[in-house]
């Protein structure tokens, strides 16, 4: 089956295969976060600095390319698990504590995964439709 790979995701000719670009995309972010394994997991750290951090280097490897996407809730909920699992890291929380994912978002102040995808498509959207030369820039957005 011919494929290729373009804005990070593995195109098929005869099979939308989305569940591979997640997976891509998943572990893309685990990498990137241990760049910052010394950093991020660091208590005496802010985390403020942190949440930034986390923010401008770790959630666009999850994120990258997601303005092409179409949404699977499924694929969703992957990159969510992801995203808490990485920030029990920052948080050195493991499971047997208990402890709420709301509450360890509230903890480390970082940005939503799904929300940064919707606001990459909402952004892409703006951007196609103010083309001059776009069939779309007569729908408003």
């Amino acid at each position: 089956m011919p494929t290729h790979v373009r804005l990070g995701h593995r195109r098929s000719l005869f099979l939308r295969l989305f569940s591979i670009e997640t997976g891509r995309r998943r572990r893309a972010g685990w990498p990137t976060f241990n760049k910052y394994r010394d950093v991020l997991p660091d208590r005496q750290l802010d985390a403020r600095v942190k949440a930034r951090v986390f923010n401008t280097d770790v959630l666009p490897a999850l994120t990258y390319g997601s303005e092409t996407w179409s949404t699977i809730k499924e694929e969703e909920r992957k990159l969510t698990s992801t995203q808490w699992a990485i920030e029990r890291t920052m948080c050195a929380v493991i499971l047997m504590h208990k402890i709420p994912a709301s509450e360890i978002r509230r903890r480390t102040g970082v940005r939503d995964v799904i929300e940064t995808t919707y606001d990459s498509k909402k952004r892409a959207a703006g951007h196609v439709a103010r083309l001059n030369d776009s069939p779309y820039e007569q729908i408003n957005v």
